[in-house]
């Protein structure tokens, strides 16, 4: 019963610590839909979920529903996905 108990507090964490991190896709292990980043050119820089892990870039030219919420961490990002690893 401890451990339930351990384990849905520590999701809720996790989902209150992504949610703060802006990514609308919290706990879905789809990609981020973002077109147009890479990491070679001078936009702002961020975290985000590629599908498999967590992968730092920047926006070039985005388009897609998730241009607006990379994380600022990897941390943060591993954390919201570390059921999907």
């Amino acid at each position: 019963m401890r451990v339930l108990a351990a384990t849905f507090v520590l999701a809720s964490i996790v989902a209150t610590a992504a949610a703060l991190a802006g990514c609308p896709n919290i706990g879905s292990c789809k990609p981020a839909s973002t077109n147009g980043v890479s990491g070679a050119c001078s936009g702002s820089s961020g975290w985000q979920w590629n599908g498999s892990s967590c992968i730092h870039t920047q926006k070039c030219v985005c388009t897609g529903e998730d241009c607006q919420s990379f994380y600022d961490d990897r941390e943060t990002c591993e954390a919201a996905h570390a059921h999907c690893m």
